[in-house]
C-alpha cells in the first residue's frame, strides 16, 4: 500500500499535547487546528518549533514521527531514513537505529569515500595508471593505506611504484 492509499493517522507530541504529529510526517497546533511550517536545520532536516509553557523547543519531524508511531524496545537511540531523504518523513520511510546502524545505512559509506579521496598516478617500468583513492591502488597491489601514504610523503616509492598525488 502507498502512501497515497494510507489513512493519516495523527496522535498528540509528548510533552507537546497541544501538537499532534502524523504517520505522513506533518504536524499541527490543535489549538489554533493549524498546519505547522516546517524549516530545513543546519543539516539539512526539517524541524518545527514546539511551545509548552512560554518555552520554544526546536524538533525533528523525523523524531517525532518515530517517536509517535514506531515501537523502539532495543532503545535504539537515532532514526533513520530508509530512502536517505532527509525531507521524507512518512513513516514507513523511518527506522530506530544505531549509530553504526545509521552512519552505515545506504550510500553513506560510499559518499563519504569519494568526498575524502584523493587520486594518485603509479608508475612502474611501462605501467602506469591513475587510481580514484590510495585504497583502490593498495588493494590492487596486495598493499596498505599506510605504506602508501607512507610513501607519498616521504619518497614517493612504494613496492617499486612510483606514486604521486593527481594534480587538480
Amino acid at each position: 500500500m502507498d502512501r497515497y492509499q494510507m489513512i493519516e493517522i495523527w496522535k498528540p507530541i509528548k510533552g507537546y499535547e497541544t501538537y499532534s504529529v502524523s504517520n505522513f510526517g506533518r504536524v499541527k497546533n490543535n489549538v489554533r487546528d493549524r498546519m505547522m511550517k516546517p524549516i530545513k536545520n543546519y543539516a539539512n532536516y526539517l524541524v518545527v518549533g514546539l511551545r509548552n509553557n512560554g518555552v520554544t523547543k526546536i524538533k525533528r519531524i523525523h523524531r517525532l514521527v518515530a517517536e509517535a508511531f514506531i515501537p523502539n524496545p532495543c532503545n535504539k537511540p537515532e532514526v533513520n531514513h530508509l530512502d536517505e531523504v532527509k525531507s521524507n518523513n512518512s513513516v514507513e520511510n523511518l527506522e530506530w537505529a544505531t549509530r553504526t546502524e545509521n552512519a552505515n545505512w545506504g550510500t553513506a559509506t560510499s559518499r563519504a569515500h569519494k568526498k575524502t579521496a584523493k587520486p594518485i598516478f603509479v608508475k612502474k617500468d611501462n605501467f602506469s595508471n591513475t587510481f580514484e583513492s590510495i585504497t583502490k591502488f593498495a588493494n590492487e597491489i596486495g598493499g596498505t593505506q599506510s605504506g602508501v601514504v607512507w610513501a607519498l610523503k616521504r619518497n614517493g616509492k612504494y613496492k617499486g611504484f612510483e606514486v604521486n598525488y593527481v594534480k587538480q
